[in-house]
């Protein structure tokens, strides 16, 4: 994927949190990002781990460091103990003129910062913790959340289940409206 594609995706998902009156922060973007590629299969081209709140990406990160370098994003302060939240910095009015991936992926962009943008840092950690232990596995409820447990002791075993159940819901909305891309290969990108 060219820096430009992975840019635009980034910018229109960063922009849609924010039309969705998400805080649109650094962790909004991450897990967002982490539903968006491997739920929806867009192609961002981040690797993401578990890390200490959940789904993290090291490229992704390296990737808004990018684009704020490059002045298509900036990062707007907040009070404390609040982070900066994501907006268009000003040369992003470019994007569209480099890259036109983020259009073929407009609908699945849109199901996310709908679906996720007004969830807080917490739910969002849950959640993305919560679909992590899923994809590792078909195991029933219970065993994903006593999972997410063991691997995050700060979450409660009933915010687990909530999380694990919300999910499923989330899953079977993708499959039911078919919003996962077939195939990255398919679209050209």
């Amino acid at each position: 994927m060219e820096n430009w594609d992975q840019y635009g995706l980034v910018f229109a998902l960063g922009n849609a949190l924010r039309n969705r009156r998400s805080w649109a922060g650094e962790t909004h973007i991450q897990k967002t990002g982490y539903f968006l590629q491997h739920l929806l299969r867009v192609p961002l081209g981040c690797r993401f781990i578990l890390y200490k709140h959940g789904p993290f990406s090291f490229d992704l990160r390296q990737a808004l460091a990018g684009m704020e370098a490059l002045d298509l994003i900036a990062w707007e302060p907040k009070p404390v103990p609040y982070g900066p939240s994501f907006i268009p910095g000003p040369l992003s009015r470019f994007i569209g003129v480099l890259t036109k991936v983020p259009e073929i992926y407009r609908t699945q962009i849109q199901y996310i910062a709908q679906r996720l943008g007004e969830k807080r840092v917490v739910e969002l950690e849950r959640l993305g913790t919560a679909f992590y232990v899923t994809l590792e596995g078909d195991a029933p409820q219970e065993n994903r959340a006593g999972e997410m447990v063991r691997l995050k002791p700060h979450i409660d075993l009933q915010d687990a289940l909530a999380a694990i159940e919300e999910v499923e819901v989330i899953i079977a909305e993708v499959k039911d409206r078919n919003l996962a891309v077939a195939s990255c290969a398919a679209t050209g990108v």
